[in-house]
């Protein structure tokens, strides 16, 4: 199944995703709200090279009319450090005060 992430937003306490329900059609949009928290991989990679994985039991999802937003609670270290975000295998990079 795919998802089309609008936007991801990481602060230095928690990652947000936005997936908007306008990326994909009518008939899809009941799949999109029944998409949980554990069924996206999340990394938070760095330049040194280094990735952490973010635990999935630390996300929950609120669905509307407009789409899901996924919110993980994660306290990041290194917030200045941080080069993109990976989720389930796609890289999204890093672009400041975005």
């Amino acid at each position: 199944q795919e998802l089309f992430l609008r936007r991801a937003v990481i602060s230095p306490v928690n990652i947000t995703l936005f997936a908007s329900a306008k990326d994909v059609p009518e008939e899809d949009i009941p799949a999109l709200h029944r998409i949980r928290p554990e069924a996206l991989d999340l990394k938070i990679l760095y330049h040194d090279g280094s990735s952490v994985e973010i635990p999935k039991n630390s996300g929950r999802a609120l669905g509307n009319q407009k789409g899901n937003m996924y919110r993980f609670i994660y306290t990041t270290e290194n917030f200045d450090d941080i080069t993109g975000l990976e989720i389930n295998g796609v890289l999204f990079s890093v672009e400041e005060g975005r």
